[in-house]
């Protein structure tokens, strides 16, 4: 683990173990966040999933999408 990548997470922090390794300690939760910076975020996300949804509609066989995502969770029944 490179310790210089989460030095300043916004997440949490590091920490020394007492048998010297580190361990990242997460803020509690639910983090403190501005109402109206997310409804812009959620609104965007609506937005990209509509268009999403919009190219899928035009596609002849949408599963061939969809089939390399439900592959690997065969294996994990």
């Amino acid at each position: 683990m490179d310790e210089r990548e989460f030095r300043h997470s916004p997440a949490g922090r590091l920490v020394r173990t007492p048998q010297a390794y580190w361990a990242f300690m997460p803020n509690p939760l639910p983090p403190e966040f501005q109402l109206e910076s997310l409804v812009g975020e959620i609104a965007d996300a609506s937005l990209a999933l509509g268009q999403l949804s919009g190219l899928g509609e035009m596609l002849p066989n949408p599963y061939l999408l969809i089939r390399p995502f439900l592959f690997p969770l065969q294996f994990l029944k």
